[in-house]
């Protein structure tokens, strides 16, 4: 089954104002604090751990 990849545009970022994490469905994340600032992640597995 193929994965939904919900690409994130400047625009989008900007309107995310709720703190927590939010995908893009591709091992990206977007994270935003309670303070209001923005971040990015990238999740993957490496011989099924988990690695931040």
């Amino acid at each position: 089954m193929a994965r939904f990849i919900e690409k994130r545009t400047t625009l989008s970022v900007k309107k995310i104002n709720k703190a927590g994490d939010y995908s893009d469905g591709a091992g990206f994340w977007l994270r935003v604090s309670h303070a209001g600032a923005k971040s990015w992640m990238f999740r993957f597995s490496f011989e099924k751990k988990n690695i931040k």
